[in-house]
This record gives structure tokens, sequence and C-alpha cells, in this order.
């Protein structure tokens, strides 16, 4: 019998995160990797793909080496980041990250447009029921799950230890309230400094694309049945995250 890969537990340098899809999540773990990086003995974070968010998960997050560039804080007192995203926002994303970008079609046949993935979203989170004909349907429901969801049970019901941070595409404010954060967990300066280098002074979302979630939202909004299926699905996102319901009329 094969024997199993002993896990580790894995220190990103003194804050945990929880991974929430298509919330900043692929440039977090980028950032989490360089502070991994540096906490554990390199002064400069090895280079690697702006996409390859494995890096650090295919090198166990460095566990193995034995330096420790500084003391961190106990488990029970780590600060846990949460990106939070307005959840109407987030939608559009999905939706354009798993039925358009890069003209890949996986939502299926049954998609042709931003109101069937609506549809198709509400009945799979609310109703249980699975489309057919999905080409990666597991890589599907892990991102459609409501926000909320992806978040421990420890944390959920016990936001102490949460830090709660409100997304937004300006690099240079979302940098500000990440060192907020790593100040807390005894982050040094330094530190800070270069593993957000690649988050301050950028835009996450292209001008082109922007455009086109914009067009995307306003067809939501304009379209109660359509509306009706994402705020059915992401109320509980709404509720805990303190966003305010969006408005039909007004857009």
């Amino acid at each position: 019998m094969a024997k199993s890969k002993k896990r580790h537990p894995v220190v990103f340098g003194g804050v945990g995160y929880t991974k929430i899809p298509k919330s900043m999540s692929t440039t977090m773990l980028q950032v989490l990797c360089d502070l991994s990086q540096l906490y554990h003995g390199r002064k400069t974070p090895l280079k690697y793909g702006t996409k390859n968010e494995n890096f650090c998960i295919e090198k166990g997050w460095f566990y193995w080496r034995r330096e420790r560039a500084w003391p961190v804080l106990s488990v029970d007192r780590q600060p846990q980041i949460v990106i939070a995203r307005d959840p109407m926002d987030r939608f559009v994303s999905m939706y354009g990250w798993l039925c358009i970008e890069e003209g890949l079609r996986r939502c299926g046949p049954a998609v042709h447009d931003i109101h069937d993935f609506a549809r198709l979203v509400h009945d799979w989170v609310r109703r249980g029921i699975v489309p057919r004909g999905l080409p990666l349907e597991k890589h599907i429901h892990d991102h459609i799950q409501p926000a909320y969801r992806y978040i421990p049970t420890r944390f959920r019901y016990n936001k102490k230890r949460l830090r709660i941070i409100q997304y937004t595409d300006n690099g240079s404010k979302m940098a500000e309230k990440l060192a907020t954060v790593f100040r807390e967990a005894h982050i040094p300066e330094w530190a800070i400094q270069k593993s957000l280098a690649r988050v301050s002074g950028t835009k996450h979302t292209r001008p082109l694309k922007k455009s086109h979630k914009h067009e995307w939202k306003k067809e939501i909004l304009q379209n109660p049945k359509s509306l009706y299926y994402v705020l059915s699905t992401y109320y509980p996102d709404y509720e805990y995250f303190g966003y305010k319901l969006p408005k039909r009329k007004g857009f």
C-alpha cells in the first residue's frame, strides 16, 4: 500500500487566509507565496509566471526550509484574511471567467447568455439541480458557491479574528488594506513591501473586460427574473458581508 503524503502546517508568515474564488484569490496566493518564501529565508522571492498560483503549493510552501526570518504569532492569534467582493460583481466576474473568457465555453450548451447562467447557478446552488453537459462540472461547482460558505465554520460565526477586506480593483488601495493586517501580524515592514509589490500600483481589471462586466451587470439589473435568481442565490453574502441589495431601477 502506498504511503500517504504527510501534511505539514502552512505558515504564510504570520497571517491566515480564506480563499474565495473570483475574489482576488489568484493574486492573494501569489502574495502569500512571496511572503512564505521571505519568511523561510529567501531575500528575494523566486520568480514565476504571473498566473502560476500553484508554485508554492507544489513546493510545499517551503515548509522544509529551516530558516525563519521573523517570529510569528501563535496560530490561534493570527489574523485571518478574507477578501469580500460585492456579490453581484462577483457573479458577473464568474460568468465572464467560466463562460466567456479566452473563448472557453465551460458552461455547457444550455448557457447562451448571462440570464441562462443566472438560472443555472440558482437551480444548482438553491435547488440542487445539477445541469447536464458541463465539461468541467466540479470546477464550476467550486466557483459558484456563495462566498460565506468558503469561510471555515470556526470563523464563520466568530468573526473576532476575521479581517474582512472589501475588494476594489485599485491595487494601491488593496495593498494598503493588506499592509494594515500584515502589520497587525507583526510582519516586518521590508517583507510587507516586497510581498505586496505585485499588488500596489496595479489594476486588477482590464478596461475592455470591465466594460463587458458593466453591460452584463446592467442586463441582470434590468431583468426581474434574472435579478431574482442572483439575489436569491447570493442573499447570504449580502447579509454576511453587509453589502446593500441592488435596485432594479436607477442603474
